[in-house]
């Protein structure tokens, strides 16, 4: 995702000279195989610091305010942000899908232990008597 946020708000809208952010070996499974636990922190604060970077270039910006991208399109910054709310979506079920590779359960099984199946207007047991659910 740091690359998406660096590519659209710095590089297509901001129009910084900037590099590519490094984003795994080609694996054909989309950098999902260079994933190390050992690298969480060091991956997560760099994301952090891009997005940060990116709050920079889009701050003070009108959401209507245009630019040229790579292709010789006219977008705005709100087609970016509508664009990035798509990616950060998608993105989550990429997440859901590493979440899955370290214990092995499926959403579904998840979701059928947590959620229990009860009447219309049946009190949950965690409410403590303020209302149903």
């Amino acid at each position: 995702m740091a690359e998406v946020e660096r590519w659209w708000f710095r590089r297509s809208f901001a129009s910084e000279a900037i590099g590519d952010v490094f984003t795994g070996p080609s694996d054909s499974n989309e950098g999902l195989g260079g994933v190390h636990a050992a690298d969480a922190e060091r991956d997560f604060a760099f994301f952090q610091a891009e997005v940060k970077a990116c709050d920079a270039a889009a701050a003070g910006h009108d959401l209507d305010e245009t630019f040229m991208s790579s292709y010789g399109v006219t977008l705005s910054l709100r087609w970016v942000y509508m664009l990035m709310i798509q990616e950060y979506a998608r993105h989550n079920g990429h997440a859901d899908f590493l979440r899955e590779r370290t214990d092995g359960q499926q959403v579904t099984e998840l979701l059928s232990q947590k959620v229990q199946h009860r009447a219309p207007g049946e009190m949950d047991e965690n409410q403590n008597g303020h209302g149903p659910t």
